[in-house]
């Protein structure tokens, strides 16, 4: 429905502004306009929007033309995240690490459209794909509108801990294997449990996290592993999931991937 309706308010503000001039405007008008200290990020963008301008680029996605971008959220080597003025968050990019990232996506939209979300669940609301030409032939620039998500390392810090996350990595990879093994049936439960229990206080007192915290990244690595297999979590790591923004401050956060 949130699809529909964006796509038809495109239709019916045609002829009034676009805020794609505005939204190129102050990407282009540098980092601390958008509260970025990375100056990559708008290097970035252009590089994304070759061989259009930037502007060319927003007018041809429908939330770039209808919302105005607030600030960069992030910025990787293939991609940029942008927050719009409807508390929802923007993905451009040219190509991803898996190359299956769009299957995510729908996959993903089409849990949330359907009912059968989880916790773990990426609220993705619309994607889309626009087909550029350039010297070297067709082009695609993909966009992908979702919720907010704060990324895991800083979650960290934005909850009063120490923004270095490395004892967190330590953790991830006990996790995962734990999950894996769990899902193979190698072994009980319980003899898994026995084996893992001691270690993983350990890491957890290390990394500053709660219980809840740690269940809360077992249930998202068991998502994935169930519903997308385990070739989906060889790159996890803290700047590639992170919590839902509305979660944010509870015992009980909800951890997701949004970044495949």
């Amino acid at each position: 429905m949130n699809i529909i309706l964006e796509r038809w308010k495109g239709y019916i503000t045609e002829n009034e502004e676009s805020y794609a001039k505005y939204n190129a405007d102050l990407v282009l008008r540098g980092p601390n306009t958008l509260n970025v200290s990375n100056i990559a990020s708008v290097s970035l963008m252009l590089k994304i929007a070759r061989p259009l301008t930037v502007e060319e680029l927003f007018n041809r996605i429908p939330q770039l033309r209808n919302h105005k971008i607030k600030k960069v959220l992030g910025a990787g080597t293939l991609g940029v995240a942008l927050e719009l003025d409807n508390g929802r968050a923007l993905k451009l990019y040219k190509e991803g690490y898996m190359g299956t990232e769009e299957s995510f996506y729908d996959a993903e939209a089409g849990k949330i459209f359907s009912g059968r979300g989880e916790i773990s669940t990426l609220p993705v609301f619309d994607r889309g794909t626009v087909n550029v030409e350039s010297d070297y032939g067709t082009a695609d620039i993909k966009y992908v509108e979702m919720a907010q998500v704060v990324p895991f390392d800083k979650y960290y810090a934005l909850t009063g801990r120490d923004a270095d996350v490395d004892e967190a990595d330590y953790l991830l990879p006990v996790l995962k294997r734990f999950a894996i093994q769990v899902r193979k049936g190698r072994h009980s439960r319980e003899e898994l449990r026995e084996q893992y229990l001691e270690y993983l206080e350990i890491l957890m007192k290390d990394a500053n996290l709660t219980l809840p915290e740690v269940n809360g990244l077992l249930i998202m690595i068991t998502y994935v592993l169930v519903n997308y297999g385990a070739d989906y979590l060889q790159d996890l790591h803290p700047g590639n999931f992170g919590v839902v923004s509305q979660t944010v401050g509870r015992s009980n956060p909800y951890f997701v991937i949004f970044d495949p």
